[in-house]
């Protein structure tokens, strides 16, 4: 079996017109070069090159063998750079799970960033229900998720990223837009758009009408922030939402107000115990974390205060 060095000499006699160049090419003596054809041609049983005149003329075997050989040296210097980008953390792919507020919100500036820094990498993106992300991640489909609180994390570790307040959006046109906060008392008297009790902004907002003793009406149940608001925009009525969706200064033509009383929405970085982060992994996180600092800079969210949970049952 020929090694990589032997090869990259072999490579560099039959692009070179005499054994003084190819020794020269590969940063090596002469005689090392001669030594090394005669011991290739010992192991492969057949002559590469006829001596004629201090040079070296190509066999029609070696010929036939230098294609075969451009074929390893490529697939070797492939598997060499490869080998090189995995543990600097430059290609490869991440695969990330998250619900579709953050996946509108967090994930697409992370993204860019992520992106400028290691263009070879690629990111696979897939947006779901917050049950669905844990699932996602607790059966390694994914390297890590995205979540939103309260969610259960059976299976999972899970830490926390940072925090937005529960938001009244409406058009700029509506009575309810002079005010300055909005309560369940406020928005009961409009068509609201809004989540079911299956997932985390819907049990919170349902909870809070309950605390005011009024009833959450739902006139047309969304599953998205962005469907809400888009249906908002389109005068289909008024939505409570989280933070996160009005980020980026998405949807300029609709008002927001505060929800009051005041509840956050924490997002969450969850992760499977048994599944050990990739370097690539680990430097798309850093990007995410440097994006919510430029948030919380902006006044776009809140940071939490760190917490760790290992939720393996």
């Amino acid at each position: 079996m020929l090694t990589f060095r032997q090869m990259a000499i072999f490579r560099a006699v039959m692009e070179s017109a005499t054994l003084t160049e190819a020794a020269v090419a590969m940063q090596l003596s002469q005689p090392g070069v001669s030594k090394c054809v005669r011991d290739m041609e010992n192991l492969l049983g057949f002559p590469l090159f006829r001596r004629e005149s201090g040079r070296l003329t190509p066999t029609k075997e070696a010929r036939s063998f230098y294609d075969e050989v451009l074929v390893a040296l490529r697939a070797m210097e492939s598997v060499a750079r490869a080998a090189e980008n995995y543990r600097d953390a430059r290609s490869g792919f991440v695969r990330i799970a998250a619900t579709s507020t953050l996946a509108h919100s967090l994930v697409p500036a992370t993204i860019a960033l992520f992106r400028r820094r290691r263009p070879a990498a690629q990111v696979l993106l897939h947006t779901a229900l917050n049950h669905e992300v844990v699932r996602m991640v607790c059966d390694l489909q994914a390297d890590f998720g995205l979540v939103l609180m309260p969610t259960n994390h059976s299976g999972t570790i899970a830490r926390d990223l940072c925090a937005t307040e529960l938001v009244c959006i409406l058009p700029a046109d509506h009575p309810l837009a002079a005010h300055e906060s909005l309560s369940p008392a406020e928005i009961s008297r409009y068509p609201l758009i809004s989540y079911n009790r299956n997932q985390p902004i819907g049990l919170v907002v349902d909870e809070q009408f309950e605390h005011a003793g009024v009833p959450r009406v739902v006139a047309t149940e969304i599953t998205q922030s962005a469907a809400a608001c888009s249906l908002v925009m389109a005068g289909a009525g008024i939505a409570v939402v989280d933070g996160y969706a009005m980020m980026n200064r998405a949807y300029p033509q609709l008002v927001r107000r505060p929800f009051r009383p005041a509840v956050e929405m924490v997002s969450r970085l969850i992760t499977a115990p048994a599944q050990e982060p990739t370097r690539l992994t680990k430097a798309f996180v850093e990007c995410l974390e440097m994006v919510i600092v430029q948030a919380c800079e902006r006044g776009e969210l809140t940071a939490t205060v760190p917490q760790h949970c290992d939720h393996r049952g």
